[in-house]
């Protein structure tokens, strides 16, 4: 999948897109290689970036269910549905 595609999948701004891959490019979590054409570039997660998602994915698993212990999980599903309800209205 492209940028392009990505970006309108999930709604993400072509240009903060390619700053945040730069950003995981230079931490060596991932890798930019050319795509088919000049416009085209495929993105990969090295071993690196597979470790420490391997490492932050419970940290961040259990930081969600503490979240919703602590304010319910019908306010916890508005407050995920809230920023996409308004992207979908814009």
């Amino acid at each position: 999948m492209h940028n392009g595609q990505f970006c309108v999948k999930d709604k993400m701004d072509a240009t903060t897109l390619t700053r945040n891959v730069a950003i995981l490019e230079r931490g060596g979590f991932a890798s930019i290689n050319p795509g088919r054409d000049k416009r085209e570039r495929c993105v990969a997660i090295t071993q690196k970036g597979k470790d420490r998602l391997k490492h932050a994915l419970p940290l961040w698993q259990q930081a969600q269910e503490d979240r919703v212990a602590r304010i319910g999980a019908d306010k916890f599903e508005r407050l995920l549905s809230g920023p996409q309800e308004v992207s979908r209205k814009a």
